[in-house]
């Protein structure tokens, strides 16, 4: 069973008969160009010849645009990797440069004062070890036993708890 030809094929089909008679690219035979007289088959090809002629100073200034543009284009990422760098240190090295407030009784510099430091503390006092005199939280002049159930106590405290910001 033959297949019908549906419109767009018949059009195309059409377009096909009506190529230019002089390019390679026809289906028909050279020797309908032959046909043709010699000053109509030459001023039939000078109208299909595409070649566009650019005069040398139009094609030279054009050139100089382009890499004039890809120069400024080159310069404004050169220092791309430099500010990547230059952020990365400032993210990395930032937590270590900006000073930390320091609680009274954190003893394991954690940010919180927790029974972890009563239990610092405790291990401290009895080793008989020097002992700093920032460790005195109980306020009386001496690092003791006192210091050590004070950060005890504030760290099982609800009250304090709220205040360092409900860790």
């Amino acid at each position: 069973m033959a297949r019908r030809a549906t419109p767009r094929a018949q059009r195309n089909a059409n377009m096909n008969d009506e190529r230019d008679p002089t390019s390679g690219d026809d289906s028909r035979s050279d020797d309908d160009a032959e046909q043709l007289p010699p000053a109509l088959l030459g001023e039939l090809r000078s109208l299909y010849d595409v070649t566009p002629r650019v005069p040398a100073a139009i094609d030279d200034a054009v050139v100089a645009g382009a890499r004039l543009r890809m120069r400024r284009h080159a310069r404004r990422w050169r220092w791309f990797p430099v500010a990547a760098a230059v952020v990365l240190v400032a993210v990395v090295l930032a937590p270590a440069l900006i000073p930390r407030r320091e609680l009274s009784g954190d003893l394991t510099r954690d940010g919180r004062v927790d029974i972890v430091d009563a239990l610092a503390l405790a291990r401290r006092v009895e080793s008989g070890e020097p002992l700093d005199r920032r460790w005195d939280v109980s306020g009386d002049g001496a690092v003791d036993r006192r210091d050590v159930d004070a950060i005890a106590a504030r760290a099982v405290s609800l009250e304090a708890r709220r205040r360092e910001g409900g860790r």
